[in-house]
């Protein structure tokens, strides 16, 4: 046990980091809101790497390297394509989670390494923040239980991630009870039962899809306002026989129903006007 927990752990971790890898990058890709994706893990995962490599370091552990080095790298990618997918307020709550966390985890560092000289006391300290981090990070996802429950909905708790948390959770616990590392078994332990019940909550309401996976994207709706402008054009809509298009540069050019479509770009943005004229 002394190698397979912490050699799973290490894994688990990895996969826990990653979870949310393929939703930020279909949200990234088509450039949607976050909508019902909760970001508030991202900066914790980030900062509780940070501090997790550097007790890796005082205590010489290989396996806690490995599994928190990769997690650094995604929870700076997260946060940083979550924030301009944020609305306003869910934004600024993302850089003040960052900037709080950051500046706490560089006090504790400055203490751990620039004030003291003792191995045990720099591992104390950075195991106490550690531990605060963490369970900051296992109940992050949390934060939008009450909403959960109100609207019967539990799509914002992303079961990929609770699953990996939970799994991860209970075995660095065992980990830590090898190495009778209390520092290691309190916030797992705790990790790993709120990563059972976000479980329990996502079994016991539905997932309703999120609306803004629904939208479409821009080359979606230029090509269906073309389609919908040529419609227009084929059925008379812009005057018929002899009907005039004019748009605001102020040339005009006649055409006949059917044979002239309006700029997907210039309706969209309403560069033309439509002056209906009639033969006699």
């Amino acid at each position: 046990m002394k190698w397979v927990a912490p050699s799973m752990g290490a894994v688990l971790a990895n996969v826990m980091f990653f979870s949310p890898l393929m939703v930020v990058l279909k949200k990234r890709k088509l450039a949607q809101p976050l909508g019902k994706l909760n970001p508030l893990p991202y900066p914790i995962i980030f900062v509780n790497c940070i501090n997790w490599l550097l007790y890796a370091f005082v205590t010489r552990d290989p396996f806690l390297f490995f599994a928190n080095a990769p997690g650094l790298m995604m929870g700076l990618f997260f946060t940083i394509s979550s924030l301009p997918l944020a609305d306003p307020a869910t934004r600024l709550r993302i850089e003040l989670l960052l900037y709080i966390l950051l500046g706490a985890d560089l006090l504790v560092s400055g203490v751990a390494f620039v004030v003291n000289d003792d191995k045990d006391t720099r591992q104390l300290i950075l195991g106490l923040f550690g531990n605060l981090v963490l369970l900051v990070y296992y109940a992050a996802p949390l934060s939008s239980l009450w909403e959960v429950v109100q609207k019967r909905n539990s799509a914002s708790l992303y079961w990929p991630m609770a699953l990996a948390n939970c799994a991860n959770g209970f075995c660095w616990t065992v980990y830590g009870i090898v190495r009778n590392d209390w520092f290691l078994i309190i916030p797992n332990s705790i990790g790993s039962i709120l990563g059972l019940v976000q479980l329990v909550f996502r079994l016991l309401f539905t997932a309703e899809s999120d609306e803004d996976d629904r939208l479409p994207t821009a080359h979606h709706t230029i090509l269906k306002t073309s389609a919908s402008a040529a419609t227009l054009v084929e059925f008379g809509e812009f005057g018929g026989k002899g009907g005039e298009f004019r748009d605001n540069g102020g040339d005009s050019t006649p055409s006949g129903a059917g044979e002239k479509t309006v700029d997907a770009s210039d309706q969209i943005n309403g560069n033309y006007s439509i002056n209906p004229t009639y033969d006699s």
